[in-house]
Protein backbone atom coordinates (compact mmCIF):
# COMPACT_ATOMS: atom_id res chain seq x y z
CA UNK A 1 0.00 0.00 0.00
CA UNK A 2 1.47 3.28 -1.38
CA UNK A 3 -0.62 6.78 -1.21
CA UNK A 4 1.13 10.27 -1.35
CA UNK A 5 -0.11 12.04 1.82
CA UNK A 6 -0.54 15.40 0.41
CA UNK A 7 1.79 17.28 -2.41
CA UNK A 8 4.13 19.32 -0.43
CA UNK A 9 6.77 21.96 -0.18
CA UNK A 10 9.82 20.41 -0.35
CA UNK A 11 10.97 22.06 2.92
CA UNK A 12 7.79 20.90 4.54
CA UNK A 13 8.32 18.19 7.40
CA UNK A 14 5.55 16.93 10.24
CA UNK A 15 6.67 19.01 12.96
CA UNK A 16 6.09 19.23 16.71
CA UNK A 17 8.34 19.02 19.49
CA UNK A 18 9.36 15.82 21.04
CA UNK A 19 10.96 14.60 24.28
CA UNK A 20 13.41 11.76 23.38
CA UNK A 21 14.12 8.12 25.76
CA UNK A 22 17.44 10.16 26.93
CA UNK A 23 15.36 12.85 28.10
CA UNK A 24 16.58 15.55 24.90
CA UNK A 25 13.97 18.16 24.52
CA UNK A 26 13.86 18.90 20.33
CA UNK A 27 11.84 18.99 17.31
CA UNK A 28 10.91 16.59 14.55
CA UNK A 29 12.04 18.72 11.94
CA UNK A 30 15.78 19.30 13.24
CA UNK A 31 15.89 15.62 14.00
CA UNK A 32 14.88 15.14 10.06
CA UNK A 33 16.81 18.33 8.99
CA UNK A 34 18.87 17.33 5.57
CA UNK A 35 17.70 13.64 6.12
CA UNK A 36 15.06 11.00 5.25
CA UNK A 37 12.36 10.72 7.96
CA UNK A 38 10.39 7.37 8.89
CA UNK A 39 8.11 8.51 11.20
CA UNK A 40 6.18 4.79 13.27
CA UNK A 41 3.43 5.76 15.65
CA UNK A 42 2.85 3.04 18.47
CA UNK A 43 2.24 2.52 22.28
CA UNK A 44 4.02 0.36 24.85
CA UNK A 45 1.00 -1.62 26.14
CA UNK A 46 -0.02 -2.28 22.69
CA UNK A 47 -1.15 -6.11 22.15
CA UNK A 48 -2.05 -5.56 18.56
CA UNK A 49 -0.52 -3.92 15.81
CA UNK A 50 2.56 -2.40 17.17
CA UNK A 51 4.83 -5.11 17.91
CA UNK A 52 4.35 -6.69 14.33
CA UNK A 53 4.67 -3.33 12.28
CA UNK A 54 7.45 -2.80 14.69
CA UNK A 55 9.49 -5.98 13.72
CA UNK A 56 8.77 -5.73 10.16
CA UNK A 57 10.02 -2.24 9.79
CA UNK A 58 13.12 -3.72 11.87
CA UNK A 59 13.67 -6.03 8.93
CA UNK A 60 13.12 -3.24 6.20
CA UNK A 61 15.56 -1.11 7.75
CA UNK A 62 18.36 -4.14 7.39
CA UNK A 63 17.35 -4.47 4.05
CA UNK A 64 18.03 -0.85 3.14
CA UNK A 65 21.51 0.19 1.71
CA UNK A 66 24.20 1.04 4.05
CA UNK A 67 23.56 4.87 3.57
CA UNK A 68 20.38 4.78 4.98
CA UNK A 69 21.58 4.54 8.41
CA UNK A 70 23.46 7.79 7.96
CA UNK A 71 21.00 9.26 5.51
CA UNK A 72 17.83 8.80 7.19
CA UNK A 73 16.08 9.25 10.80
CA UNK A 74 13.47 6.32 12.03
CA UNK A 75 11.35 8.19 14.76
CA UNK A 76 8.63 5.98 16.54
CA UNK A 77 6.40 8.20 18.56
CA UNK A 78 3.89 7.08 21.50
CA UNK A 79 0.05 7.32 20.95
CA UNK A 80 0.20 7.68 24.51
CA UNK A 81 1.66 9.90 26.09
CA UNK A 82 -0.50 10.08 29.17
CA UNK A 83 0.56 6.72 29.96
CA UNK A 84 3.76 6.07 28.59
CA UNK A 85 6.28 6.99 30.39
CA UNK A 86 10.05 7.43 28.73
CA UNK A 87 11.19 4.35 30.55
CA UNK A 88 8.23 2.07 29.29
CA UNK A 89 9.57 3.82 25.81
CA UNK A 90 13.19 2.60 26.54
CA UNK A 91 11.79 -0.31 27.55
CA UNK A 92 9.87 -0.92 24.49
CA UNK A 93 13.14 -0.48 22.66
CA UNK A 94 15.00 -2.92 24.62
CA UNK A 95 12.46 -5.44 24.06
CA UNK A 96 12.36 -5.67 20.24
CA UNK A 97 16.27 -4.84 20.48
CA UNK A 98 15.89 -1.58 17.91
CA UNK A 99 19.49 -0.17 16.84
CA UNK A 100 20.68 2.66 18.78
CA UNK A 101 19.94 5.38 15.81
CA UNK A 102 16.60 4.06 15.51
CA UNK A 103 14.74 7.64 17.66
CA UNK A 104 11.82 7.12 20.24
CA UNK A 105 9.99 9.56 22.05
CA UNK A 106 6.52 11.23 22.94
CA UNK A 107 5.15 14.59 22.65
CA UNK A 108 2.31 16.13 24.24
CA UNK A 109 -1.38 15.32 23.82
CA UNK A 110 -2.48 18.17 21.90
CA UNK A 111 0.25 18.01 19.48
CA UNK A 112 0.39 14.63 18.92
CA UNK A 113 -3.22 15.53 17.29
CA UNK A 114 -2.32 18.17 15.10
CA UNK A 115 0.64 16.23 13.80
CA UNK A 116 -1.95 12.77 13.08
CA UNK A 117 -4.09 15.54 11.89
CA UNK A 118 -0.95 16.89 9.40
CA UNK A 119 -0.11 13.31 8.44
CA UNK A 120 -3.66 12.02 7.73
CA UNK A 121 -3.56 9.48 10.37
CA UNK A 122 -5.97 8.87 13.70
CA UNK A 123 -5.84 7.48 16.98
CA UNK A 124 -8.30 7.25 19.03
CA UNK A 125 -7.67 7.74 23.53
CA UNK A 126 -7.46 5.07 24.78
CA UNK A 127 -10.63 2.28 25.56
CA UNK A 128 -11.72 3.09 28.96
CA UNK A 129 -12.26 -0.68 29.60
CA UNK A 130 -9.48 -1.62 27.73
CA UNK A 131 -6.99 0.56 27.82
CA UNK A 132 -6.25 -0.11 23.74
CA UNK A 133 -6.12 2.76 21.20
CA UNK A 134 -7.46 1.99 17.97
CA UNK A 135 -5.04 3.14 15.39
CA UNK A 136 -3.35 3.16 11.79
CA UNK A 137 -0.10 0.80 11.46
CA UNK A 138 1.54 2.60 8.97
CA UNK A 139 4.40 4.70 8.23
CA UNK A 140 4.57 8.11 7.24
CA UNK A 141 8.22 8.94 5.23
CA UNK A 142 9.78 11.51 3.01
CA UNK A 143 12.05 13.93 3.15
CA UNK A 144 12.37 17.49 2.46
CA UNK A 145 14.64 17.39 -0.54
CA UNK A 146 12.17 15.88 -2.52
CA UNK A 147 8.95 17.35 -1.26
CA UNK A 148 7.36 13.48 -1.40
CA UNK A 149 5.53 12.34 2.07
CA UNK A 150 3.85 8.89 1.55
CA UNK A 151 2.39 6.24 4.10
CA UNK A 152 3.38 2.41 3.86
CA UNK A 153 1.74 -1.01 5.74
CA UNK A 154 4.61 -2.61 7.28
CA UNK A 155 2.26 -4.92 9.01
CA UNK A 156 0.66 -5.80 6.00
CA UNK A 157 3.22 -5.55 2.88
CA UNK A 158 5.99 -7.18 2.32
CA UNK A 159 9.30 -6.09 3.24
CA UNK A 160 10.91 -6.26 0.20
CA UNK A 161 7.70 -3.88 -1.81
CA UNK A 162 8.29 -1.40 1.38
CA UNK A 163 11.96 -1.26 0.95
CA UNK A 164 10.95 -0.28 -2.79
CA UNK A 165 8.82 2.50 -1.81
CA UNK A 166 11.09 3.82 0.82
CA UNK A 167 14.16 4.26 -2.24
CA UNK A 168 11.73 5.37 -4.59
CA UNK A 169 10.87 8.15 -2.70
CA UNK A 170 14.11 8.93 -1.14
CA UNK A 171 16.04 8.77 -4.05
CA UNK A 172 13.48 10.00 -6.43
CA UNK A 173 14.30 10.36 -10.41
CA UNK A 174 17.56 8.41 -9.31
CA UNK A 175 15.96 5.58 -8.83
CA UNK A 176 17.14 2.73 -10.83
CA UNK A 177 13.63 0.94 -12.84
CA UNK A 178 14.31 -2.34 -11.60
CA UNK A 179 12.31 -3.84 -14.85
CA UNK A 180 15.41 -2.56 -16.55
CA UNK A 181 18.10 -1.46 -14.49
CA UNK A 182 20.10 0.45 -17.29
CA UNK A 183 16.79 2.84 -17.47
CA UNK A 184 16.64 5.62 -15.10
CA UNK A 185 12.89 7.41 -14.43
CA UNK A 186 12.94 10.59 -15.87
CA UNK A 187 10.11 13.24 -15.70
CA UNK A 188 11.87 15.24 -18.75
CA UNK A 189 10.14 12.00 -21.02
CA UNK A 190 6.79 13.50 -20.34
CA UNK A 191 5.01 15.38 -22.81
CA UNK A 192 3.24 18.45 -22.54
CA UNK A 193 -0.53 18.38 -23.08
CA UNK A 194 -1.49 20.05 -26.49
CA UNK A 195 -5.02 20.67 -27.48
CA UNK A 196 -6.47 18.84 -30.33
Amino acid sequence: MLVPVRVTPTNWTPDASIQLVDGRMTTISQLAHGKNLVLHFFYTRCNGTCPTTTENLKKIVKMMPGRFKTDSVILSISLDPERDSLSDIKGFSAAHTLPKEWQLGKVLREDLDILLNTVGFNAEKADKKTKAIAHASEVVFGNQRSGRWRTANPQWSAPATVKQNFEITFDGMAYKNPRNPGIRLNTSLRRPFQKT
